[in-house]
């Protein structure tokens, strides 16, 4: 339902993305500047000596929708710095005349204080990198995603209720990734096109990028409480030291309805007051605090359940008599294996994003680890609780077992065939011949046996025998 949910949501963004061809208003007379169609807006074939107006564009961040920018038509029909080379002539510079009267604080909060070009420029180049860095790892995360999930439905031996969890886990995982994979690329389309020619994106229409920003939210929350129940479920296994079949409805409950009344009341926060396009300061507002809030208190508990369980563990190992070093490395295997499924990687990267002043260090530390963590945490998941789990191992070993066997009982009944059919011929000579032999010996038989009187059946001629 959610996938079919998605797929609708992409093709109203097809739809609703599309843009009427920018043409010649009707018939204007004499010499003018021909219709062409920018990033933002459609400018229609204008008289010479004409200075065209329109209003900056309502939906864009950065942009004060109250200003107007204009575009003047020179006597020769040519836009205002076209030439004959360049006919086209100058794209329209929309942040110099539509940028809101706070851009210089905008910046500063962005770059910090007193930044160079040279270092703003370097910013933007390495976080361009960092969305490239993000959509690669959302790419092979949902490949690994999907596999672990086929091969966790695929086999009967994996049913039961820790894989049960993963599988919804890997589930709420596989929707959120698709989700970021289709926002990063078009964030990437849209900040890579030229602003003289209008590409249709869903961060340029409205409504529907604010729509996934919610899918978004909304399966990420789902996501972190999946980790939040693993990690009791894990717990109380650990701690009671009892493996049971617990209902897990209310597990489903938590996991899938539990995130929908938080996600609701951000989303009606945000459409009340917030105007910019497609949310893009969400993350920036304290409304935001609403969603990560409930994320930071889960990952809080997980760090609390994971301690808890490292010294659980540990206190078990030193029980089995063994040594110290062999104590260490076990227990720090189990702290690695449980940070990507308690999702506590995150913990890393909660501090806020340097700005352009600070050192290259520290950007590119920043703006390459966190995509990678966050991206990448699907495929790690699937390497722990999949590739490399020795359930799922044994589960696969055994089918490829009995694929190998069954395919060679196939082969050698294929192989015994081929011989009873080359013995037999494949002319029909042969054959002929034999079935013609076996006529006359059954004629023969046939003849040789005595014939019984009629009126008396053969169980009376035997009784009287007898």
């Amino acid at each position: 339902m959610t996938i079919c949910f998605l797929l609708v949501i992409l093709l109203l963004a097809m739809g609703n993305t599309h843009v009427e061809a920018c043409g010649d208003s009707g018939n204007i007379g004499g010499a003018s500047c021909p219709a062409q169609q920018d990033k933002y807006n459609c400018w229609e074939a204008t008289p010479v000596n004409i200075t065209v107006v329109k209003p900056c564009p309502q939906k864009a961040y950065g942009f004060d929708k109250s200003k107007t920018i204009s575009r003047h038509c020179m006597g020769n029909g040519l836009w205002f710095g076209a030439d004959k080379d360049n006919p086209i002539g100058k794209p329209v510079n929309y942040l110099a005349s539509c940028s809101v009267d706070n851009l210089q604080e905008i910046l500063e909060e962005l770059y910090g204080v007193n930044s160079t070009a040279e270092q703003r420029a370097y910013y933007h180049d390495i976080t361009s990198r960092s969305n490239t860095l993000g959509i690669v790892g959302y790419s092979i995360s949902v490949v690994a995603i999907f596999i672990s999930l086929v091969v966790f439905l695929s086999f009967k031996s994996l049913a039961c209720n820790r894989i049960n969890m993963h599988k919804n886990l890997f589930l709420a995982f596989l929707f959120w990734l698709l989700v970021e994979l289709i926002i990063s690329v078009d964030l990437r389309i849209m900040t890579t096109s030229p602003t003289d020619r209008y590409i249709p994106t869903i961060h340029q229409t409205p409504y529907l990028c604010e729509s996934f920003r919610v899918v978004g939210q909304y399966f990420r929350l789902t996501v972190f409480a999946w980790m939040l129940l693993e990690g009791l479920y894990l717990h109380t296994v650990v701690i009671t030291a009892v493996v049971s079949q617990h209902n897990l409805v209310p597990y489903y409950l938590a996991g899938w309805v539990g995130p929908i009344p938080v996600t609701a009341t951000w989303t009606i926060v945000m459409a009340l007051n917030d105007e910019e396009t497609c949310w893009f300061d969400y993350s920036i507002l304290a409304y935001y605090w609403i969603i990560e809030g409930v994320r930071n208190v889960i990952l809080a508990v997980n760090l609390f359940f994971l301690c808890n369980i490292i010294r659980v563990l540990h206190k078990k190992l030193r029980r089995s008599n063994s040594n110290e070093m062999g104590r260490a490395i076990k227990t720090a295997k189990a702290a690695i294996v449980l940070l990507p499924l308690l999702g506590l990687t995150n913990l890393l990267f909660i501090a806020p994003p340097p700005k352009a002043i600070n050192s290259k260090v520290l950007l590119c530390l920043y703006f390459f680890g966190k995509p990678f963590m966050v991206s990448f945490q699907g495929f790690f998941l699937s390497l722990f609780y999949c590739f490399v789990n020795g359930e799922v191992r044994i589960a696969v070993e055994r089918r490829c077992r009995n694929w190998a066997t069954t395919e060679q009982v196939r082969r050698r009944s294929s192989r015994t065939m081929s011989v009873s059919l080359s013995f037999f011929g494949n002319d029909g000579g042969r054959r002929s011949s034999l079935n013609s032999q076996l006529r006359v010996h059954r004629q023969r038989t046939v003849e040789t046996l005595p014939t019984i009187p009629s009126g008396n059946p053969i169980g009376e001629t035997r009784d009287t025998e007898a």
